[in-house]
Formats: C-alpha cells, structure tokens, sequence
C-alpha cells in the first residue's frame, strides 16, 4: 500500500478545491451574463421613464424658472395686496417708496426683465415672528401661486405691526410670466385671491 506524504495530500487537496472553485466561478460568470443580456437594460429603460413622468406631472419644463427673497417693512398694509413688476423703471419706482433692505434691491438689479418678471405680494403683520411664506408655486400656462402668513413660533417677537412680502421672481419657457393667480392666507386665516390680469397693482 503506498502511503503519500502529509505535503502531498495537501497538495492534492489544494488542487481539487482550486479546480472545484474555478467551475463554480464560470457558471456564475455565465448566470451573471445571461442576467445582464436580459434585463440590465429594462432597468435602466424603466427608470428613465420614471423621471419622465415625474417632469411631466410637475408641469414645468426646463426653461422655466423661480426665484424669491422675502422682506418686511414697518409700514403695515390694511389688505393683502399683489404687485406685478415687468420692467426696470416699474421695479425702481416700487423700490423707492418702499423702507426695505438692500437684499431686495439687489434682488431686483439681477432679475433680467426681458427674460423674467417679478410678482410682489404683501400682507399685514401683526408682529415681527409673521412672516408671509411660499406654500407653493407652480408654472404651467402662466403662475398659480399660494401664500400664508403664519407664526414661526420665535420666542421674545417684538410686539409692532409691519408688512410682511415675498418678490416671486418667474419666467416660463424663458419669458416673462405675466398672468395667473395669486392666493393669500392672511394672519387672521382668511383668504384673498388676486387675478394678475385684474388685481395686480
């Protein structure tokens, strides 16, 4: 009876795990594969149009675009009111009545008239912790836009009465927006809708 050595009985057990692995290697290289062939691309294909639908129920093409910045200043309005700005003179001379910061007019310096217009809404604040904020915007055959004066809770609020506003700056498919509608919840909860065909100032 031939008696092998410790050493080659573990190479003869070294050989055959690595020949046993290499076959399990190949056949899942081949399963790999076959998965790949058959459905690595219908993946892909239904996430692409995921994202398509998603852009198509936001109704907003890539030309479109929104921009904002909020102010306070310490003349309190009696009403909401909306303002529509559609060129450079309009937006200077709503400015220059107006005790606002100057974020606001830099806001309005870098808003490009031929290509956008400016939507300013205002509302009454019973203290300076109102503020009138965007609960939604949305651009498709003009703007339809939503704001609501709320309390954000901030503890020590001075007690004065001011005017809280946001400057919606819009464009649709790289044009001036100029109609729509304006809704906005005052403090009191109380709603008030604007036509920027008829209501805006």
């Amino acid at each position: 009876m031939e008696r092998r050595s410790r050493r080659a009985l573990l190479s003869a057990v070294t050989g055959a795990a690595t020949l046993l692995a290499g076959c399990i290697a190949d056949e899942l290289g081949d399963e790999s594969n076959e998965s790949d062939d058959g459905t690595g691309s219908n993946g892909d294909d239904e996430a692409d149009d995921g994202n398509e639908s998603d852009e198509a129920a936001n109704g907003n093409g890539s030309d479109d675009a929104v921009d904002e910045t909020a102010f306070t200043t310490p003349e309190p309005r009696e009403e909401p009111a909306v303002a529509l700005l559609t060129d450079r003179d309009g937006a200077d001379d709503w400015f220059a009545v107006r005790d606002v910061d100057d974020d606001v007019g830099t806001f309005l310096e870098d808003t490009a008239f031929d290509d956008a217009s400016v939507i300013v809404l205002e509302a009454r604040a019973p203290n300076l912790c109102y503020e009138l904020g965007l609960e939604s915007v949305t651009i498709e055959d003009g703007v339809t836009i939503k704001a609501v004066v709320d309390d954000d809770d901030a503890a020590g609020c001075a007690q004065q009465e001011a005017t809280t506003g946001q400057l919606v700056g819009l464009s649709e498919g790289g044009e001036p927006v100029t109609d729509g509608t304006v809704t906005i919840v005052d403090h009191d909860a109380a709603t008030h809708e604007f036509d920027l065909d008829e209501d805006a100032e």
